[in-house]
């Protein structure tokens, strides 16, 4: 059966699903430029793939719904979900073109979501994310786009890839001297950063929904929860609009929705030959989807 389009499922401009899954891959510390995009260009060419421009990307293993489950933009997802090739397990992958990074939050133990900078890291193997996806119209394009635009980081330490063989730890090594990581330690200072002046160099978080990828993230953060200062409520508060963002109960489709933490369910081997998008050297493989 052929893949049916996101207008074909009644997707919508400004749709939006929350997503959660453990991370096996990413490429979210900066946008893949220059001589690196013209080496994933080549690759993508001899496979017979289409050229693209700049972007970020991040794959998760074994996908769950927390948000939005039944609505045509989970629909048009769950159609690409594929079977990892190195470990066999339900995997999703997602790019995103626009020129600016998506929005970070950390989920903090009082049940609250913390805004936090821009890591220009990437999270490790294993680190378990929440991805915002939010369909959009870019000018120019006929056809609606749908990709991850918020990433929340689930609550305790965040760990982050910080490579094999660091200099740093080299060093230590060397000299017999403890090296202390900033895996959590920059993380835990970046978040004392206040809210107030995130805000201020951000606009806000009430300002208008993005409608294109190809421009700044104005309001990407401020659907995954709010304070109560704001009207919005946290994360048990009842949706009050239609597609609200995380923390909210999910619409009703065909139905009352008893599986709100379902995952997207598809069966391991279900769908041969569609291995992951990235290989374990951590370049990118076919996708089905790609």
């Amino acid at each position: 059966m052929s893949k049916r389009t996101r207008e074909q499922l009644g997707v919508k401009e400004g749709d939006r699903i929350v997503l959660k899954g453990r991370v096996s891959f990413a490429r979210l510390n900066k946008a893949v430029t220059g001589d690196a995009l013209a080496r994933e260009n080549e690759r993508r060419e001899r496979m017979g793939m289409m050229r693209t421009k700049e972007f970020r990307s991040v794959t998760i293993e074994n996908p769950e719904i927390v948000q939005g489950d039944g609505t045509p933009l989970a629909q048009f997802h769950s159609q690409e979900v594929y079977q990892s090739k190195s470990t066999s397990k339900p995997t999703m992958s997602f790019e995103s073109k626009s020129l600016f990074p998506p929005s970070y939050g950390h989920m903090q133990e009082d049940g609250s979501i913390k805004e936090i900078p821009d890591p220009e890291k990437n999270p490790d193997q294993g680190q378990i994310v929440y991805l915002l996806i939010t369909a959009f119209k870019s000018k120019g394009f006929a056809n609606l786009g749908s990709t991850f635009d918020t990433i929340v980081f689930e609550k305790g330490d965040i760990q982050f890839y910080e490579g094999k063989g660091s200099n740093l730890a080299g060093f230590g090594q060397a000299m017999n001297m403890p090296v202390q990581s900033m895996t959590n330690a920059e993380s835990a200072v970046r978040e004392q950063v206040p809210v107030g002046a995130q805000m201020d160099q951000q606009g806000g978080f009430d300002q208008a929904p993005v409608g294109n990828q190809n421009h700044a993230n104005q309001n990407n953060f401020g659907s995954f929860g709010q304070g109560p200062e704001q009207g919005q409520g946290g994360f048990d508060q009842a949706q009050t609009q239609e597609q609200g963002g995380f923390g909210q109960a999910p619409p009703e489709q065909n139905g009352t929705n008893n599986n709100p933490f379902g995952s997207f369910g598809v069966q391991e081997g279900s769908m041969p030959n569609q291995g992951s998008p990235f290989g374990n050297s951590g370049q990118r493989g076919k996708s089905p989807y790609a």
